[in-house]
């Protein structure tokens, strides 16, 4: 346990620019799901269980305040430090998945999904206090999985392409420029690619291009670029979520259960301690908004 921590104070990862949580992600101890918070430092964790069971969510380091989409397509925001939660005032006639901070303040980005439906899932971005809501990604396929550049300028997101009468589903992942208003294909790997995430000009993301799902990375601007695949073995990757210094952060199932791995610039994974009981893991998240 101590080599472990002076491993991740080597990589600077618990240093200014962090809070004192190292990452939040959910966890399901086999009764319910709940928002788990872990500093990196031993197996204790601290927990809070929502009103609604969360289908997606995110947490704000900066404001700790958590924000989640329940079964019922309704968005939730809870503050921490009071302990209450609300719904944000979204048109009920439609559904609202996969909520996302911007590092701009009270602002969130949700997928909307048209009476229900995600065969037309575009992408909003909604003031947190008074509820103005505008399309931010509008195309002829579904649109998810929204996450800002930290140029504070683009918008990651993915593209659903062949949902409807192909052998498989093909998600490739886009970025569009908030200034200029174009967007443009990143990957170009003929596969399901999800969970996108940008650090330092880099692209992380999963992928099955090689057959099972596993983190890959791109130069952020190399549009079609080579992509590298950074793990394998017969595992499934997931929830990327770089660190400084070139870390990584991501859940790996395997043998049943999930577990947190900790992946260092020279390619060494280590598994970080983690209460037993959480043996679901999903969501990673880490400090993307410079505090």
């Amino acid at each position: 346990m101590r080599l472990l921590w002076v491993g991740l104070l080597s990589l600077g990862i618990l240093t200014a620019g962090y809070t004192r949580d190292l990452a939040v992600m959910l966890g399901y101890d086999g009764t319910s799901w709940r928002v788990v918070f872990y500093d990196g430092t031993e197996e204790k964790t601290r927990s809070v269980t929502l009103e609604e069971e969360p289908h997606g969510f995110d947490y704000d380091f900066r404001s700790h305040r958590l924000l989640y989409s329940d079964a019922m397509g309704q968005v939730h925001i809870r503050d921490l430090s009071v302990k209450r939660e609300r719904l944000l005032a979204l048109p009920k006639e439609n559904g609202y998945i996969q909520p996302v901070f911007s590092c701009q303040e009270g602002w969130v980005y949700l997928v909307e999904l048209p009476k229900h439906s995600s065969r037309a899932a575009r992408i909003v971005r909604v003031g947190l206090e008074n509820g103005t809501k505008e399309i931010v990604v509008e195309q002829n396929s579904a649109q998810l999985e929204p996450m800002e550049v930290q140029d504070g300028r683009h918008l990651l997101f993915t593209s659903l392409s062949c949902n409807h009468g192909c052998g498989k589903l093909i998600q490739e992942i886009w970025w569009k420029d908030l200034i200029s208003g174009e967007s443009d294909q990143l990957t170009l790997l003929n596969a399901f690619n999800s969970h996108p995430v940008s650090k330092e000009g880099k692209l992380y993301f999963v992928s099955n291009r090689g057959g099972a799902y596993h983190i890959w990375k791109q130069r952020l601007k190399e549009k079609g670029g080579a992509a590298v695949q950074l793990t394998h073995g017969d595992t499934t990757d997931t929830s990327p979520a770089p660190l400084q210094n070139g870390a990584l952060l991501f859940i790996r199932h395997k043998n049943g259960r999930d577990h947190l791995i900790l992946k260092t610039l020279s390619g060494g994974e280590k598994e970080l301690p983690l209460e037993r009981k959480y043996f679901k893991l999903r969501q990673l998240k880490v400090n993307r908004c410079k505090n």
